[in-house]
C-alpha cells in the first residue's frame, strides 16, 4: 500500500478526490477545435505565467530507422542507468550514433516548430531540435524527458541525446536541399554559438509511425471510459491501455499541455508500442493555473495505473533526478527551480494514487 504524500507545494495543488469516490466522471475531452473552454478550479496556483505559450509542435515525418551503430557506448552517455532494449534497438549503441555519427543532408520538417531530418553518412536519420530563438529551451526538454523515461524505467520515449553540429554543414547542406530562401529563414531561427556550432537534441527516428486513433473524439471518449474504474476494458486492450496510464502520469510530471494538440500521439512500426515523442512543451521554467488545470484534467482520466510507474515514482528522489539531468554531454538540462516542481507534482500524483487506493482498493487502483 501507498504512503500518503505528506505535502504538495501550493504552487501545485494535490489532485481532488477521485471520481469514483464523488460519483461525478470527470467530462471527456474534445479533440483539438471541440475542446469547452477549461474551467476554473477553486484553486487558484498563485505562479506568475509564463511570458509565453508553447507552441504546439509538428508531427515528425518517419520513414527509416536506419541501423544501430556497433560502437561501443560512451561512459557518459547514461551512466548508472540500467540499458534495456527500446524501440529494438540496443539504446547505448544508439545513443553513440546519434551523438557522434557524422551528417549528410539536412531538412527542415517542423513548421511552428523548428525540427530537422539529419541524415547521417551511414544512411540512418535522427530528428534534430536545436536551440532556438527567442531563447525556447525545446531542445532541453526533450533529453530531460529522455532521462527521466530512464529513471523511470520506460520504454516509450525515443533515446534523445545532446550533440552539436558546425554551421558550415547544417547552411551548406540546408541550402541544397530547400534552396536559399527557405534556408535563410530557416537559419535565422537558430541560436548559433561563439564557435559556429549549434546545439539541441538529437532524437531517435522512429520507423514506420502511425496513427494511434486516441486522439480523435472516439477514441479519446472510449479511453477516458475504460480507465476510469469498473470500465470495461477487454484483456487483448491492456498492454495499449497501461502505457497510455503512464502517457498521462509523465505528461502530469513534465507539465506537458502539448501531447493531445493533434498528432502527437502515435504508434511505432509494430502497432504495439506507444510512441512518447515532442516533449518539447514540457518543463516549463513556471507552471501557471492554466496551464496545471490542463495536465491534471488530463491525469484525473485516469484511475487506473502501472503498479510498475507507481512504484519507480515511490523510489526516486531529488538526488536521483539532478543526478540523471547532469548526465547528458550537453550539461544539465533542468533549473533546480525545475526539479522542485517536477518533485512537486511527483507528490501530486502519488496523493491521487493513493486517495484512489482508498475509495477503490490496492488491486483496482494498481491494475496494470
Amino acid at each position: 500500500m501507498l504512503a500518503a504524500a505528506s505535502a504538495c507545494s501550493s504552487r501545485e495543488p494535490p489532485p481532488p478526490s477521485p471520481s469514483s469516490s464523488t460519483g461525478t466522471p470527470p467530462a471527456v475531452d474534445e479533440p483539438p477545435g471541440k475542446r469547452p473552454p477549461p474551467t476554473k478550479t477553486a484553486t487558484t496556483d498563485p505562479v506568475a505565467p509564463a511570458t509565453t505559450d508553447p507552441t504546439p509542435s509538428t508531427p515528425l515525418a518517419v520513414e527509416d530507422a536506419g541501423s544501430a551503430s556497433a560502437a561501443a557506448p560512451s561512459a557518459t552517455a547514461d551512466a548508472g542507468v540500467p540499458w534495456r532494449p527500446s524501440f529494438g534497438v540496443d539504446v547505448a549503441a544508439t545513443l553513440e550514433r546519434l551523438r557522434t555519427a557524422s551528417p549528410s543532408g539536412f531538412r527542415a520538417i517542423g513548421t511552428t516548430s523548428l525540427t530537422f531530418r539529419v541524415t547521417f553518412t551511414d544512411g540512418s536519420r535522427c530528428a534534430f531540435k536545436p536551440r532556438r530563438t527567442p531563447g525556447i529551451d525545446g531542445w532541453k526538454a526533450e533529453i530531460a524527458a529522455y532521462r527521466l523515461s530512464r529513471l523511470l524505467q520506460i520504454e516509450n520515449v525515443p533515446p534523445t541525446i545532446g550533440r552539436r553540429f558546425r554551421r558550415r554543414d547544417v547552411e551548406s547542406m540546408l541550402r541544397g536541399a530547400i534552396g536559399d530562401e527557405r534556408a535563410d529563414a530557416e537559419l535565422t531561427r537558430i541560436v548559433w554559438e561563439r564557435n559556429g556550432e549549434v546545439r539541441g537534441a538529437a532524437i531517435f527516428w522512429v520507423q514506420g509511425l502511425q496513427p494511434s486513433n486516441l486522439d480523435g473524439r472516439d477514441g479519446m471518449g472510449r479511453w477516458q471510459r475504460q480507465l476510469r474504474h469498473g470500465g470495461g476494458l477487454p484483456e487483448a486492450d491492456r498492454p495499449l491501455f497501461a502505457q497510455l496510464s503512464d502517457l498521462l502520469v509523465f505528461d502530469y510530471l513534465i507539465a506537458n499541455a502539448d501531447r493531445w494538440s493533434g498528432a502527437n500521439v502515435g504508434l511505432d512500426g509494430t502497432g504495439r508500442v506507444l510512441v512518447f515523442r515532442d516533449n518539447d512543451s514540457g518543463f516549463p521554467d513556471s507552471v501557471n493555473a492554466t496551464r496545471h488545470e490542463r495536465v491534471l484534467r488530463r491525469l484525473q482520466h485516469a484511475e487506473r495505473f502501472s503498479r510498475h510507474m507507481v512504484e519507480r515514482l515511490r523510489a526516486i528522489s531529488r538526488e536521483d533526478v539532478v543526478r540523471v539531468m547532469a548526465e547528458d554531454p550537453e550539461g544539465e538540462m533542468l533549473s533546480a527551480r525545475q526539479i522542485d516542481q517536477l518533485m512537486e507534482r511527483r507528490e501530486s500524483v502519488l496523493t491521487y494514487v493513493q486517495s484512489l487506493i482508498r475509495a477503490n482498493g490496492e488491486a483496482a487502483t494498481l491494475y496494470f
